[in-house]
């Protein structure tokens, strides 16, 4: 069988499995996230615990406490363009 994407999210074999969550993101409402696998396992089940993240959302977690960079090193790239938190464009849903 041939479907549409968007009947994939009414299936009721994927419905039973909960194979598809809802979560709200910031930007574009609820969305349905798919569940990552395929299978079902008993003691390491499968699960979405956060939408994805915007453009950004991030930057200061990962430059300041991974990358261990300082400030005024953030402030030159944010100048120059190498980090950014803009998106440009239009951020849409596929269904």
């Amino acid at each position: 069988m041939v479907e549409k994407p968007s009947d994939l999210y009414k299936d009721p074999q994927l419905a039973s499995r909960q194979y598809f969550t809802s979560l709200d993101h910031s930007s574009m409402g609820k969305q349905k996230y798919e569940a990552q696998a395929a299978f079902i396992l008993s003691k390491t089940p499968r699960s979405i615990t956060r939408p994805s993240p915007m453009v950004g959302e991030h930057n200061e977690y990962v430059f300041k406490e991974l990358l261990q960079m300082s400030d005024d090193d953030i402030a030159e790239h944010l100048i120059d363009g190498s980090i950014t938190s803009e998106f440009v464009g239009k951020i849409s849903s596929s269904f």
